[in-house]
């Protein structure tokens, strides 16, 4: 009889450790990405990052970061008006359970990496007042949920892409302070909220 429920105990135990491993693995990608992108900042003048943004302290206790309680990912980025000065690596494209991200008035300069596509969770994407260059990327239509897109005061430049026309949830669209040229395309006029 004792053997009968050892097997379904064992079984479950085996279950939960799966479990733990895994979100541990997936809370080191979030890590990993982090790290990446705190080593593509050049100026930090309050020394935030480099004093809090530590592998040895847990993901979720960084300053600017904020976790979900169910799944312990990354789903809040916020470091805003730090003056910060640095690029976005591809390796933000990691943060898979990201809803929104806020380096807003910083100094961020470069273009958006391609790997942001990956980030299907976002609602907030608000990179106003830094130095972002190259066109508004096209991607930004497959990113379904996005409801506010704040790239205001960049260095953006070219045509406002037709794509952001499918981003049929978004509710604050903000280019303006950009050298972009060209109309606006007819499509946006279809976003309804």
């Amino acid at each position: 009889m004792e053997r009968a429920y050892t097997f379904p105990l064992v079984i479950l135990l085996a279950c939960c450790l799966t479990a733990c491993i895994a979100n541990n693995m997936n809370i080191s990608t979030d890590e990993s990405a982090l790290l990446a992108f705190k080593s593509r900042i050049s100026t930090d003048p309050s020394n935030i990052l480099i004093k809090n943004w530590s592998a040895s302290t847990p993901v979720c206790v960084w300053i600017g970061v904020t976790c979900g309680h169910r799944h312990q990912r990354v789903t809040a980025l916020d470091i805003s008006s730090r003056n910060l000065i640095g690029n976005i690596p591809s390796q933000l494209g990691n943060l898979s359970f990201l809803v929104s991200i806020n380096l807003s008035s910083n100094y961020f300069y470069g273009s958006l990496p391609r790997e942001m596509i990956q980030l299907r969770r976002l609602k907030i994407i608000d990179f106003g007042f830094n130095s972002f260059s190259g066109q508004i990327p096209s991607w930004f239509g497959f990113l379904q949920n996005l409801q506010l897109l704040n790239l205001r005061n960049n260095s953006f430049t070219g045509f406002i892409p037709p794509s952001l026309s499918n981003i049929s949830m978004l509710q604050d669209l903000d280019l303006t302070l950009n050298p972009l040229q060209g109309k606006i395309p007819e499509e946006i006029g279809n976003l309804h909220n």
